[in-house]
């Protein structure tokens, strides 16, 4: 989620930093049972359900745990080659609000070392991206980030380059929800602000709530072992609407291409009106449901979590503008270009798209506005780009194959005619289809065809000195990169890759080299 108007959206609400005496003074004087409940963060439940009371009986006892554990950290920092002095003041202060619940008897041992081993994580992350992570409180609203949290971030940034991380973003935060300029909780997961700060909520941290449609999934292309987890896709997520502000020209380009138009109430109501050929009172009810509220039409199949959109016969798909619905913004868009998990255009038809074994659709989010169409490709490409390249080429090129085999056998002019205009749009698909995936692999990533060449070229001069006893399994290896090649998007994709093939080569290489000595003279 993404919105440049920070402050607006923020106005009726306070943020407190943890790390400071008014977070202190404020929840030291709480009841124990709500401490308990912060406590349970601190443990790295990651929610406030829990209230079981955590208690002491022996304050001195912990007290010299809570001392003898700050002196190992210290030393942990140092082998790290993380400075003391730059994260020293932060730990003395929340150092400060354990030792205060101690002496109030709700402290025990295993939530001081869960403390500790959360700021072992906090601190290797903040000086491996060089960000700050921040912990902050709306009222009694307290969420505090967790070593899991932590880690589930890190998968996610391990596979970003590193200038989409690092060029804008300074800060982290997590809270338990995002607020609306009407004070009204929302049900988002994550937040970038358009400058230098992502903030994560519950709805995006949580598992099983199933807000981020590649929850679980897994790739063989994207270096990550195992399924993802929620704040994993969020994470990457919320760097892609840091990645457009670097890459201006990139969004554009996409927006022309998917033919991203803004338009106003009155100009959308002619639009449904001469589209559809219905009244205005029916076309002002269908702008009710763009905009989420009661409304006499109801149109399930292309209804997108929360974010509706309507599809007119002339091609086009209308949604409210996410960004905006008070003051009655919305787009248009061309409907073959953006796949939409139903429709026979959608390579999702035939089980070849990002909805394999999903009832969910995975690009829904992405047709909500232009920017989130960017960062929802931005995360496919990272996450799952055999997905991408399922949705975005391979089933485009197959929809185009298949209708134009139906039109050499067709029956009648009449049929004829039906699958040339069918096909017409499809083609209209495939072209625009492969131009947003090339544009987001070649100007956002920098995956281009020269890079590629580079690294086959690489492989093919390690092949130079293995025999021609070896060359069918040498000539397997680099068909199948030349193959796989085509389908990963960024950087860090294309390298394991080229690692994997590379020393493929080098066995045989050794394999060979072997062969070739007479072990008869030793």
């Amino acid at each position: 989620m993404y919105n440049e108007d920070h402050n607006k959206s923020h106005s009726n609400t306070t943020d407190v930093d943890l790390n400071t005496s008014e977070y202190q003074r404020r929840n030291l004087e709480s009841s124990r049972e709500q401490s308990s409940e912060i406590f349970s963060f601190l443990q790295g439940n990651g929610s406030t359900k829990s209230t079981k009371k955590a208690s002491s009986k022996n304050p001195e006892k912990l007290n010299h745990i809570l001392t003898q554990k700050t002196k190992e950290l210290k030393n942990w920092t140092v082998s790290k080659g993380i400075p003391w002095n730059k994260v020293s003041r932060e730990f003395e202060q929340e150092t400060s609000y354990y030792r205060n619940l101690i002496s109030s008897g709700i402290a025990n041992e295993d939530q001081i070392n869960a403390f500790i081993e959360r700021k072992k994580s906090e601190f290797e992350f903040e000086n491996k991206y060089k960000l700050n992570l921040i912990n902050k409180s709306r009222g009694n609203n307290v969420a505090l980030w967790n070593k899991e949290e932590i880690d589930n971030i890190d998968d996610g940034f391990n596979m970003l380059p590193r200038k989409h991380v690092n060029q804008r973003l300074k800060k982290l935060s997590r809270e338990k929800y995002k607020y609306n300029s009407r004070g009204e909780k929302t049900r988002a997961g994550g937040y970038n602000n358009g400058s230098d700060e992502i903030k994560f909520f519950d709805n995006g941290v949580v598992e099983g709530k199933h807000l981020f449609s590649h929850e679980g999934d897994e790739s063989k292309y994207s270096g990550f072992n195992g399924k993802y987890k929620n704040l994993t896709h969020a994470s990457v997520h919320e760097v892609g609407h840091s990645a457009h502000n670097i890459h201006p020209a990139a969004l554009n380009k996409m927006k022309n291409i998917a033919g991203w138009t803004p338009l106003n109430q009155s100009t959308l109501l002619n639009l449904i009106r001469n589209s559809l050929g219905i009244s205005i009172t029916e076309a002002e009810d269908r702008i009710k449901y763009l905009n989420g509220i009661n409304s006499n039409y109801k149109d399930q199949a292309n209804r997108g979590k929360g974010y509706n959109q309507l599809q007119l016969p002339n091609g086009l798909t209308v949604v409210g503008d996410q960004y905006d619905l008070n003051n009655h913004r919305y787009f248009s868009f061309k409907t073959a270009i953006i796949p939409s998990g139903d429709g026979i255009y959608s390579s999702e038809k035939d089980g070849l798209g990002s909805n394999r074994g999903k009832k969910e659709d995975t690009w829904a989010y992405g047709r909500a506005h232009p920017r989130e169409m960017f960062a929802e490709m931005y995360t496919k490409s990272v996450l799952v780009p055999e997905q991408l390249y399922s949705d975005m080429i391979k089933g485009p090129n197959q929809a185009v194959s298949d209708l134009e085999g139906q039109l050499e056998s067709a029956s009648s002019p009449q049929k004829r005619a039906q699958i040339e205009a069918r096909l017409k749009v499809a083609k209209m698909m495939q072209n625009g289809r492969h131009d947003l995936w090339r544009t987001m692999r070649k100007d956002v990533f920098g995956v281009d065809q020269n890079l590629v060449n580079k690294r086959l070229a690489e492989l093919k001069a390690l092949t130079m000195k293995i025999d021609a006893t070896h060359q069918r399994d040498v000539q397997r290896i680099l068909k199948k990169f030349q193959a796989e090649v085509e389908i990963v998007m960024t950087p860090h994709q294309l390298n394991l890759l080229f690692n994997r093939a590379r020393g493929e080569l080098l066995n045989i290489s050794s394999i060979a080299m072997d062969n070739m000595i007479d072990f008869s003279l030793f």
